[in-house]
């Protein structure tokens, strides 16, 4: 699912989605609809939309990569974690009601190797 919403960002945007500004839209978007302030704050903020975008379309064009290792599953299985509770807060986007039981997947490596 992230692998294919980064590869749509680049469909429509290309590589100007990490520019912030498509995220900035988004965040006032969410500001005017339901009265997030956090979403108002980081807007405000170009330099740290842009981080985090640029953070977004990596993490979701090499989500792949999770499944090459134990390690490699946990670090993208953290920042996956990040981006759900982020878009819950910061857009009241609750993708980890869904998403969010998938992340045990990740942790089956480090189960079974304990017992």
């Amino acid at each position: 699912v992230f692998l294919s919403g980064g590869i749509e960002k680049l469909r429509n945007a290309g590589f100007r989605w990490a520019d912030g500004k498509s995220f900035r839209s988004y965040l006032i978007r969410h500001h005017l609809i339901s009265g997030g302030n956090a979403a108002l704050w980081l807007a405000r903020r170009p330099g740290l939309c842009r981080f985090f975008s640029t953070c977004v379309l990596a993490w979701e064009l090499t989500f792949w990569m999770a499944v090459l290792s134990p390690l490699a599953g946990t670090v993208w299985a953290v920042f996956g974690i990040l981006f759900l509770v982020s878009t819950a807060i910061l857009m009241r986007i609750h993708y980890w009601i869904y998403f969010g039981p998938l992340y045990f997947a990740f942790l089956t490596p480090w189960i079974c190797a304990k017992s």
